[in-house]
């Protein structure tokens, strides 16, 4: 199976479909994009964009989804991330990125995966918190924005 994103005009992610192989293979055997825009167009009577994405890519790597390891043949990474609707299409770099999460983060040019401004601390199996990100705490003091979340126990029973 392959997928593919329909873009609207503003490069936004609207859907992702799946398409057998079948339709996007020419007669030599080989997946061809255009195949698959014209299949899409054709099914949905449009001429939308449509373009092909990788369930497998994340952080603009190729990642095997046996070991969830990545994968040494990075060929196969295709446009940045896997997207989802609402995910922007950037043609420049022909990549896909989430909505930005918050408006401190900043949008790493080599994974096009947001991170925070500041590196979040690291947590111990044995803590009984998690941290997450508090925008507001980042906005009042530029060198902090990790809290730390309890994690309530009762629900675990």
């Amino acid at each position: 199976m392959a997928h593919f994103a329909e873009i609207d005009d503003s490069n936004i992610v609207t859907m992702v479909y799946v398409v057998l192989n079948n339709e996007i293979t020419d007669e030599s055997g080989v997946e061809q994009e255009s195949l698959g825009q014209t299949f899409f167009r054709n099914l949905h009577n449009d001429s939308k964009t449509y373009l092909k994405c990788s369930y497998h890519t994340y952080g603009n790597k190729y990642w095997s989804d046996i070991s969830n390891l990545v994968e040494g043949d990075q060929s196969k990474k295709l446009r940045g991330n896997f997207p989802c609707p609402g995910f922007t299409y950037d043609p420049e770099n022909d990549v896909f990125y989430a909505p930005q999460p918050f408006n401190s983060w900043i949008l790493n040019p080599t994974t096009y995966v947001w991170a925070a401004p500041i590196v979040q601390p690291t947590r111990n199996d044995d803590d009984d918190f998690d941290w997450t990100w508090d925008e507001s705490v980042y906005q009042g003091d530029n060198s902090k924005g990790w809290v730390k979340v309890i994690e309530d126990s009762s629900s675990f029973s």
